[in-house]
């Protein structure tokens, strides 16, 4: 067997780097011009793969593989510019985020600086996590995937080497990895993203080729020219075919992991060699790491802001880039390339894992203290004591509100209204379930049962595509049989409306299709819940950023500080869809809103929605009673 023991520095790499790392920038910047730029992290695998694997078996057959020396290369890699990072967010947010988010901001940091934010992320992938947009530390998942895959490959190789066939264990490994992220990328779409194990496949990839290429360095498939024009062609593909409604990974990640395997196994093509090599594009692949790193709390920090999406979006989305690329030009220049290069090097182990464990332990200091929360003082402090937290026992989690995990057949006896007539079904998602404590207490004060059937991410809606939400489809044909069995008088429809500008799984043109199945079982009353009024933050956190603009604390507060816009509009065309429909509307914006703005505190003692949207049990029973004319029968 030939062996190829030559190590030199490929420009085209560093190329590639640029195109992945543009591509997930571009994805977060301008979502619509590159709709599946998010690819770009699957490029970064393969090629972390193919370049970390032929340093490692350059080492083992030269018999001067060491783990120490692996994993020393590794943190003066990783962790400097990580640190930096870290520290700059934990130092902002002291000044700019009030205690519940600065926590949020503690425990990111802990995970990103232990590497196991993608864990973290997974366990968090419930209907009810913050959205991304409020994660400034959200892109650390990636880091976290690779790093774990760093901490079994090494050790996997020196058991194996010489004594194994490389290219069978490793293509069992791949294969076994890729079965599973096809296997779990419908039914279980956070474990098939986060999971190591479900993307160890993509850094395989790039260890294969390494492989090949020092083992078999004569054997081509193809011309190089052939493989690069369609490496880049599936990269192109992916990049303009795929967006964030694209079942994936699954089998879509091969057109990136696919066109970035092709690209790397053809060095000596034109398109590595006059674009890809080319010096302005290389200048960007060499701080591709910490653009990575700076972009996205710093689109975090501007989305806040309404230029993000205002009439100034281009504009202020085009400061924030050069923004990013300015401190990812300093932070290569000024720590990565004295720490690795420089009269640094010896000591930057040591220095870095320090760093590091110091950031650790001030995100343990964050989370302890409740985001420092001695920072708060008068009203602030107050409304920092109304953190809504997820009502998970009065919605009946796990029993009549299922989480993605659970079929049809974990709704429990007790959902279903038990000798009461009238009685009225309760059918929708987490915003439907929200509505329940409201009807219970409406209940009691007018004598009528309450069946409630209710499951996250999944809207009443019929002859729905719900591939990316597992079990949705029959959970709603479920319950559709549920109520043609109990009859009862009043069938209630209610969802996170506002989330059909996002995604197709909440197309409100499908109602009709609901209604029709619904009067076609003999249901004589219908009445479709509008849309909650949205925030751009999760309360407190935005009330307290907005109590120095006016007084928060009071019986009833109302505030168009940190409105999302819009549901205004889409309450009243939605009035208009639904009685066109033949069915009763009630507006929960109408009941929660008023010309002072919407509801925020209630009673001064409890916020309105304990995130965005989701009412808490005070706000669901306020609501409920304003919309109880229209929810009961006449």
């Amino acid at each position: 067997m030939s062996f190829d023991s030559t190590i030199r520095y490929r420009r085209d790499i560093d190329g590639l780097r640029a195109v992945a790392v543009l591509a997930v920038v571009f994805f977060h910047a301008f979502p619509v011009w590159e709709p599946g730029g998010f690819i770009g992290v699957d490029i970064f695998f393969v090629i972390s793969g193919f370049l970390i694997s032929g340093i490692i078996f350059r080492d083992l057959e030269a018999g001067s593989f060491s783990y120490a020396d692996f994993y020393a290369r590794r943190i003066k890699r990783i962790f400097p510019a990580l640190a930096v990072v870290l520290a700059a967010c934990c130092i902002t947010g002291w000044f700019w985020m009030q205690p519940e988010e600065y926590k949020k901001l503690g425990r990111d940091v802990i995970s990103g600086g232990a590497f196991f934010s993608n864990l973290a992320l997974w366990k968090e992938t419930g209907y009810f996590d913050a959205a991304a947009e409020t994660k400034p530390l959200l892109h650390l998942w990636s880091l976290g995937v690779e790093e774990q895959f760093y901490l079994v490959w090494p050790i996997l190789l020196g058991l194996m080497w010489r004594r194994l066939n490389f290219l069978t264990v490793s293509l069992t490994i791949a294969v076994a990895s890729f079965a599973l992220n096809v296997a779990t990328v419908n039914t279980h779409p956070g474990a098939a993203f986060y999971s190591p194990l479900s993307r160890f496949w993509e850094l395989m990839a790039g260890s294969i080729l390494a492989y090949l290429q020092m083992y078999h360095p004569k054997k081509r498939v193809g011309s190089e020219n052939w493989r690069s024009s369609a490496g880049a062609g599936l990269v192109l593909a992916g990049i303009v075919l795929l967006d964030r409604t694209s079942t994936f990974p699954g089998w879509a990640a091969v057109l990136p992991v696919l066109g970035a395997f092709l690209l790397l196994s053809a060095p000596e093509s034109w398109l590595n060699r006059a674009v890809l090599g080319n010096a302005g594009i290389r200048s960007i692949g060499l701080i591709s790491y910490p653009l990575y790193l700076w972009h996205w709390p710093i689109f975090y920090a501007v989305s806040n802001h309404d230029l993000w999406a205002g009439a100034g979006a281009y504009g202020a989305r085009w400061i924030a880039l050069a923004v990013a690329y300015c401190l990812s030009a300093m932070t290569y220049l000024l720590v990565e390339k004295p720490i690795r290069f420089g009269k640094l090097k010896e000591q930057a182990t040591i220095f870095s894992t320090a760093a590091i464990t110091a950031l650790i332990l001030l995100g343990m200091s964050i989370v302890w203290t409740d985001g420092f929360s001695y920072r708060s003082r008068g009203e602030i402090a107050q409304l920092s004591q109304l953190a809504g937290k997820y009502p998970a026992t009065e919605w009946r989690d796990h029993t009549c509100f299922l989480d993605p995990q659970q079929d049809d057949t974990r709704f429990t006896a007790d959902c279903a209204a038990s000798g009461h007539r009238p009685a009225l079904f309760l059918w929708g998602d987490s915003y439907a379930a929200a509505l329940y404590p409201g009807l219970l207490a409406l209940q009691a004060r007018n004598n009528f049962g309450v069946s409630q059937y209710t499951a996250s991410a999944c809207p009443p809606l019929m002859n729905v595509d719900f591939s990316d939400r597992p079990f949705c489809a029959e959970i709603n044909r479920g319950i559709l049989q549920r109520i043609a069995h109990a009859k009862p008088q009043t069938v209630l429809l209610g969802a996170n409306w506002a989330y059909g500008q996002t995604s197709k799984n909440y197309n409100v043109n499908h109602l009709q299709d609901t209604v029709a199945a619904l009067k076609a079982i003999g249901v004589a009353r219908i009445v479709v819940v509008g849309p909650m009024p949205q925030w751009e933050k999760p309360m407190p956190s935005m009330l307290m950023q907005c109590a120095s603009m006016q007084k928060m604390i009071g019986t009833n507060e109302f505030s168009r500080c940190g409105l999302v816009k819009g549901i205004e509009d889409l309450d009243r065309s939605m009035e208009k869809r639904v009685k066109s429909l033949g069915v009763w509307y009630a507006s929960a914006y109408t009941a929660l809103c008023n010309k002072a703005g919407c509801l925020t505190v209630i009673n001064g003692t409890s916020v309105s929605s304990y995130d965005v949207g989701h009412l808490t049990p005070d706000a669901s029973r306020y609501a409920v009673q304003k919309m109880a004319t229209l929810i009961l029968a006449h």
